[in-house]
């Protein structure tokens, strides 16, 4: 079963429904990095044309994963 991560699964599991298949659980410390891959990535495919293509390509997995960290110490 896919597993999503959030900060809150209160929040987005009740949009989810039951029996879809998919487990919302909150994000772990060990998601963060995938979390961040996506974050960057999904602006690197989602904006070229939209947002400057210096700022897309400035965009860091690390520097990402830090903001997703901070979040997450909430």
């Amino acid at each position: 079963m896919p597993v999503i991560p959030v900060k809150s699964s209160a929040r987005v599991g009740s949009r989810l429904g039951k029996n879809r298949g998919v487990e919302v659980r909150p994000a772990t410390q060990s998601d963060l990095g995938a979390l961040a891959e996506v974050h960057v990535r999904s602006w690197q495919e989602t904006y070229p044309g939209q947002v400057p293509q210096d700022y897309l390509d400035s965009l860091s997995v690390e520097q990402r994963r830090r903001v997703w960290a901070a979040a997450h110490d909430d």
